[in-house]
């Protein structure tokens, strides 16, 4: 996937975003940000989405397990 220049810095400016701060896309798997949430940062994303999204009728579709 690096290799597509659709999500690798080549079509990125320099002065755009710092190119050796890592890479421009994790591994590209579904539910990977789990690797990424404790529970502790997840109840903290919940309680911001309720605060932003809590009455747009949507839910969340994903757990921590």
């Amino acid at each position: 996937m690096s290799q597509s220049n659709m999500v690798n810095y080549s079509l990125l400016s320099k002065e755009i975003i710092d190119q050796s701060q890592g890479k421009f896309l994790r591994k590209g798997v579904v539910g990977n940000w789990r690797e990424y949430f404790t529970p502790e940062l997840n109840e903290k994303f919940n309680a911001v989405y309720q605060s932003k999204m809590g009455d747009s009728g949507l839910s969340l579709p994903w757990t921590m397990d």
